[in-house]
């Protein structure tokens, strides 16, 4: 797959694609709990809400 996209530059998207799994990271360290009424922002670190306005700005860089 590499030969026909990123041919010049697959480090660079390697590593995006990578540093995109990272805001999954705090899962690890949160309680675990099952609620179907609950989602993930403003709960989680990585997933409060001047988190996601870092990752709207950084989509730009």
């Amino acid at each position: 797959m590499r030969k026909y996209f990123f041919k010049n530059n697959w480090r660079k998207a390697y590593f995006i694609m990578l540093a995109t799994m990272l805001v999954d990271l705090d899962c690890v360290f949160a309680n675990r709990f099952f609620d179907p009424n609950r989602n993930s922002i403003g709960y989680h670190y990585l997933h409060s809400y001047p988190m996601v306005g870092l990752y709207f700005f950084g989509a730009f860089f």
